[in-house]
């Protein structure tokens, strides 16, 4: 996403111009206009095709994996991702979202009504260039001092002792990301002090990098239960066993409007008594998933920071799940936060 001061400049962007040039090529019109603060957007674009206008709330990426559309997806509705090229496993993901996108080679999949245009298969030249290397910010100690900061948008001005506390990193690897963190805009020293910036661009970065590399690092099992109910109603006591309730569970105690087919919980190892008690037996399709806690807990909390459950409610891409992810992103108070910065 841009910085909002780049939002004037948008013409300017080498991926906007490609893909208007791409509309053009169509023989439609389409026209760009900067999009207002309070529209969660790096522009809006408006399109006229066979006498019809279809308007569009533009995501400019120039970094993407096959997570992001998971990432936009719960607020897809009238979203239209653009990007240099977009991948054929990108562009899937995308569809099984609902996510229109387009890219600078002509690749897109544009709804709206009386309007359906899906254009595959056309690549980028060779040669292929590598991505880069993920920037260390978003890697294993980096995504988890990221979560605490978005936790508490105050807690990026604590001591690097403490941040290296409450996100189990070394004191080095504090110092490193936040580093990181301030080259690329995200946080501002003054001083002694600090404060983040761009916290709605930064959360998603840090959803998109968790579900790649960190999810996958966190899993502890899958595990499957004669009584699933306990479970997705929320009424083992996995607080007794030092462990936090995320996903689905998390949300429906957040009173969001689902009813959780599935359990996952966070510990710091295998809850053994918790285990016995319930008769979990591992199973690669069990309903129950246990994740490696990498965050030191808030005592007594039952679910886990509210950026985590909302991350894992886009694992699966399910329906229900990717609702879930939406109403809580519009009504819990921490992300609401977070999207206005």
């Amino acid at each position: 996403m841009f910085i909002p001061d780049e939002r004037t400049d948008y013409l300017n962007n080498p991926i906007v111009l490609g893909v208007l040039d791409r509309l053009v090529e169509r023989g439609w019109t389409p026209s760009v206009r900067p999009a207002p603060p309070d529209r969660a957007a790096d522009l809006l674009l408006s399109m006229v095709v066979d006498g019809r206008v279809h308007d569009y709330r533009v995501e400019v990426k120039t970094r993407l994996t096959t997570a992001t559309p998971a990432v936009l997806g719960p607020a897809s509705e009238g979203l239209l991702l653009l990007a240099e090229h977009i991948t054929p496993a990108v562009s899937a993901a995308a569809r099984d979202v609902g996510l229109n996108f387009a890219d600078t080679y002509g690749n897109m999949y544009l709804t709206g009504p009386g309007l359906l245009v899906d254009i595959q298969g056309r690549r980028i030249p060779d040669p292929v260039h590598r991505s880069p290397r993920e920037p260390r910010a978003f890697r294993t100690s980096g995504l988890q001092l990221i979560l605490v900061l978005l936790d508490d948008l105050r807690a990026v001005d604590l001591p690097y002792r403490d941040l290296a506390q409450l996100s189990r990193t070394s004191l080095g690897s504090v110092q490193w990301v936040l580093s990181e963190l301030q080259e690329q805009g995200f946080v501002e020293a003054t001083g002694r002090h600090r404060r983040l910036h761009r916290t709605r661009e930064l959360f998603d970065r840090w959803t998109e990098s968790y579900l790649r590399t960190l999810a996958p690092k966190s899993d502890l099992g899958r595990y499957a239960t004669d009584d699933l109910d306990a479970w997705t109603r929320g009424h083992v006591p996995v607080e007794t066993h030092d462990c936090q309730w995320s996903g689905e569970v998390a949300a429906m105690l957040r009173e969001a409007p689902l009813r959780p087919s599935s359990a996952t919980i966070y510990c710091d190892t295998l809850p053994t008594k918790l285990m016995a008690t319930y008769r979990l037996r591992k199973d690669p399709q069990g309903s129950v998933a246990v994740r490696r806690r990498f965050f030191q807990p808030i005592p007594g909390s039952r679910e886990v920071p509210s950026t985590l459950i909302h991350a894992d409610l886009l694992t699966t891409r399910e329906p229900r799940q990717l609702e879930a992810a939406t109403w809580l992103r519009t009504h819990d108070e921490q992300l609401r936060s977070i999207d206005r910065g």
